[in-house]
């Protein structure tokens, strides 16, 4: 993983994107966990969309083959760099990271309250 953590982000975005599409294989037991972590931890300490475009690409990525548990769980850790870029940058429809309605979306859809519950709860 040593080489693909020292890789810049086009290049990283570019390995990443042959591996989605088939076109490449990461090696065998690759820590996609440690990539994504990483990746968010880089985002966050340099204020940087272009790792945090990568460490959200990553995070959906596992996803897609974990068991609920474990894929709730990466959704969260995605989230948290989402609601961070947009404290930081604000909310922006042009650039999917920064896109409120990902957020809402995946929030109405893992809650078990209604809005007419929460509303009458208020």
């Amino acid at each position: 993983m040593n080489h693909v953590v020292e890789l810049a982000p086009s290049e990283l975005n570019d390995w990443l994107d042959a591996i989605l599409d088939s076109r490449s294989y990461a090696p065998k037991n690759f820590n996609w966990l440690g990539l994504a972590e990483i990746l968010a931890r880089r985002a966050l300490e340099t204020g940087a969309l272009q790792w945090a475009h990568l460490a959200i690409k990553v995070y959906e990525y596992i996803a897609r083959s974990a068991d609920k548990d474990e894929r709730d769980s990466l959704l969260c850790s995605e989230m948290r760099v989402r609601v961070h870029f947009i404290k930081r940058f604000g909310l922006s429809k042009e650039d999917s990271l920064l896109d409120i309605n990902t957020i809402a979306s995946w929030f109405m859809e893992n809650t078990d309250c209604s809005l007419v519950s929460v509303r009458l709860s208020a």
